[in-house]
């Protein structure tokens, strides 16, 4: 089992080739935003694993120039009512993260002269970000609107969807496939419960198209998510009641299948669990070597190396 960590760190790098998205209902009562992990720049000395695919080097050989060269994450809760999701340059985002987090209590004004008060820079000129600002409605409930920066610029939304980065239309795709497989599946009774599945399910896809696709034999190399340069992983952030967390309770099993003796059989082959210390998130990844037989003992043992 190895396992990968990232919570910051002096790399200056762009992650404007990415997969953002701020989810929400018309209602405005479901706010969801996830985002990947990969960063891109200009090809390291030294050899990059991610938690889906391993060395990058499976996917950019030695000399390709431009590669993934580790893993950010892009979804951060600034406020338990404020949550973004960034791409474009890493600088300016955590000089806008900054300024965002020291927001005591976040409102449309606080969040425009934030954003409006940013130096004007190349830097800040590449930066985008989308996000829900949460607000009190009554007692019980928050209203939630989405809003997007591009440089110095904020709009604010409500009741849409968004997504940005070169990863936008994959995972919009995927996102849109899945909520219809999962509306055919469980109907339209719990749309919160529909959008969750349809998220993990939309980034599972893209996950192990990661695993699957062989660059090197030309497999449908459209739809490597690497190639484009995001992926590694994904983050998500929901408002649960009246304020934003991210989630870490997922284990992300990915199956496939063999013959043996005729018979065809399904077997785990790759495990990621992510889960947060502190800031800090990790990401354990089992790949899976041979068969796991269904018996007690190494089903145990299968589950206490995915905690």
């Amino acid at each position: 089992m190895g396992f990968c960590s990232f919570s910051g760190g002096a790399w200056a790098y762009c992650a404007r080739m990415t997969a953002i998205g701020a989810v929400q209902t018309a209602a405005e009562r479901i706010a969801i935003v996830v985002g990947d992990l990969a960063l891109e720049g200009v090809e390291p000395a030294v050899e990059v694993f991610v938690p889906t695919r391993g060395s990058t080097r499976e996917v950019f050989p030695v000399g390709a120039g431009f590669t993934v060269v580790g893993l950010v994450q892009k979804v951060v809760i600034c406020h338990d009512r404020l949550v973004v999701a960034w791409t474009g340059s890493r600088i300016a985002a955590q000089s806008l993260l900054r300024e965002l987090t020291a927001i005591s209590s976040p409102d449309d004004e606080s969040l425009a002269a934030a954003v409006e008060g940013q130096e004007d820079s190349e830097a800040t000129r590449q930066l985008e970000m989308l996000g829900f600002l949460a607000e009190p409605h009554d007692a019980s409930t928050m209203r939630v609107r989405r809003f997007r920066v591009v440089g110095r610029n904020l709009s604010m939304s409500a009741g849409t969807t968004r997504f940005l980065g070169s990863g936008a239309p994959l995972l919009s795709e995927a996102l849109e496939r899945a909520f219809r497989s999962c509306v055919q599946l469980k109907g339209n009774s719990d749309a919160g419960a529909l959008i969750m599945s349809s998220i993990f399910a939309a980034i599972g896809r893209l996950m192990s198209l990661e695993l699957t696709t062989s660059v090197s034999r030309g497999e449908a190399v459209a739809l490597h998510p690497l190639i484009h340069f995001f992926g590694g992983g994904y983050e998500i952030a929901v408002l649960d009641g009246r304020r934003f967390v991210k989630l870490d309770s997922a284990v992300h099993i990915f199956w496939r299948t063999r013959t043996v003796d005729g018979e065809l059989r399904l077997e785990p082959w790759r495990i990621l669990r992510p889960r947060y210390s502190g800031a800090t998130l990790i990401v354990h990844a089992v790949n899976v070597q041979g068969p796991i037989e269904a018996n007690a003992e190494r089903v145990n043992e299968f589950e206490t190396a995915c905690s």
